[in-house]
């Protein structure tokens, strides 16, 4: 009887391997998405734009990167520190026991228990960089439990998981259907990560993170790993049995100053500048503790590091609008002037545009209905505080819209705008912006907007002629906006 030779064993088994890839369809759906996914993130996420730099100005993920100080609590009460995202990644890796997971079972219950994780951070603190940095970690093998990595962005969610996936990452840019991966996600949700960042941005009135799978996909995204990101809410998602909640609670000095080295790691003078200057201001120095707060810093410094000099939060917003439009006039060989008044009437419809968002709950704007309201919309588009982003939603691909660089820039806006009227109408105001104001300064959504009212209240009541009329209509909230010594403000 013949017998095989070593060739012959390797022959066979190359042989039953393929066999395998074609008569298995998941394999060779895993195959391809995941070469896709792992390529998409990587070129996506490895150079970042800061904000309104232009895209010679690009860094590294991990020059932009800072870690954050993260605290997590399980079911059961228990809390463990996690000094970095690198430990926000290690929760979803390999199996590995954890006293954060709850006493239900024996300690031999793994971290492969962790079904959902929800993190919580304050504005610009750096959630939605905690999401690609996971993704990027993923990408480039940190994270190799899973199979499949879905980065999702919640503000854009208008059906379902599987919609979503194909509108934000996968296009048509793979030769598989939504039934395919549906079926995929379904017959091995373990291999799946989920990792949904916004969830202050969705629509829809959620109280629990199930509530939010159940809304978006039900019983599909519930067995998959799933990381939500958010602003506090008024009410934390509920923890049910495995999940764990993370609270972002730390940012500190020694994270600023490596933020500013990073920066401007080929200007180490130009950084030891912006260095000194923060030790000097006390103000400076506290609202670069956060790592949005302390990119712009070093963003304005980069294009005038002459004036750097701020009080507060609204403050540095107001530069930051001013550093934009400036350089705007440049672009159109122009004088900076915010008298001008074109450029206070293109200012003005951002306002606009910005308060009827937040109002509403919109972060994104059809390009075609700006074009309808304002006679100005290219002069808003070009100007440089909005992006155009493709539409959300598969069936009006060819829509396009626009969106502020951040949430916060869109806040700021708003309340320009509502003060800007407020002194305009200041003998008379009309109904519509009495009843704005009260909604601005009573909604619980609209939190950040009142902040950067307050500042701007704080910088320019003084200049307001008529304060009995201002103090009548504000009521109570008068004294507690100009007695607050909130440097946020």
């Amino acid at each position: 009887m013949a017998t095989l030779s070593l060739d012959d064993e390797h022959l066979k088994e190359s042989t039953t391997l393929k066999t395998f890839e074609l008569e298995d369809p998941f394999h060779v759906i895993e195959k391809e998405v995941t070469s896709y996914l792992k390529d998409f993130y990587k070129t996506l996420f490895e150079q970042e734009c800061p904000l309104f730099l232009h895209e010679e100005n690009e860094l590294h993920l991990s020059e932009v990167y800072t870690n954050l100080h993260i605290q997590c609590r399980g079911g059961n009460g228990h809390c463990e520190d996690i000094t970095s995202v690198d430990g926000l990644t290690n929760i979803f890796k390999e199996q590995r026991p954890s006293s954060c997971l709850g006493t239900h079972q024996s300690k031999a219950r793994t971290q492969t228990d962790v079904r959902k994780v929800y993190l919580e951070g304050p504005a610009g603190i750096g959630k939605s960089v905690c999401c690609k940095k996971l993704a990027y970690d993923w990408a480039t093998g940190k994270l190799d439990r899973y199979t499949m990595v879905f980065l999702l962005q919640l503000r854009y969610i208008k059906g379902n998981i599987i919609d979503a996936i194909f509108d934000q990452i996968l296009y048509d840019n793979i030769n598989k259907s939504k039934e395919e991966l549906q079926s995929y996600v379904c017959q091995y949700p373990d291999r799946v990560l989920l990792i949904l960042d916004g969830l202050d941005e969705f629509s829809s009135d959620v109280k629990s993170i199930s509530e939010l799978l159940k809304s978006i996909q039900g019983h599909i995204a519930q067995k998959c790993s799933v990381l939500v990101t958010s602003r506090p809410l008024n009410q934390a998602p509920d923890l049910e049995h495995g999940d764990i909640l993370c609270k972002i609670v730390g940012y500190t000095w020694e994270d600023s100053q490596n933020h500013v080295i990073k920066y401007f790691q080929d200007s180490p003078d130009i950084a030891r500048q912006l260095l000194t200057k923060l030790e000097e201001s006390k103000n400076i120095r506290y609202i670069s503790l956060n790592p949005l707060n302390m990119m712009l810093i070093c963003t304005i410094w980069r294009y005038d590091n002459s004036d750097v000099m701020f009080s507060g939060k609204t403050e540095l917003y107001t530069d930051v609008v001013h550093c934009i439009v400036k350089r705007f006039c440049c672009e159109k060989d122009c004088e900076f002037d915010l008298d001008n008044p074109p450029i206070q009437q293109v200012l003005r419809s951002l306002g606009k545009l910005a308060w009827d968002g937040v109002r509403k709950g919109e972060l994104q704007f059809r390009i075609d209905s700006m074009k309808k309201e304002f006679p100005n919309s290219e002069d808003m588009m070009s100007v440089g505080l909005l992006s155009t982003v493709l539409s959300p939603c598969s069936l009006a691909r060819k829509c396009e819209y626009s969106e502020f660089l951040h949430v916060t820039i869109q806040e700021y806006m708003a309340a320009h705008f509502l003060w800007r009227e407020l002194a305009a109408e200041m003998r008379d105001p009309s109904y519509t912006l009495r009843n704005d104001l009260k909604h601005m300064m009573t909604s619980p959504t609209l939190g950040g907007v009142h902040r950067f009212f307050k500042g701007i209240f704080r910088r320019n009541s003084d200049s307001v002629e008529s304060k009995e009329r201002l103090a009548v209509l504000f009521e109570a909230h008068l004294d507690a906006i100009r007695d607050s010594d909130d440097i946020e403000v």
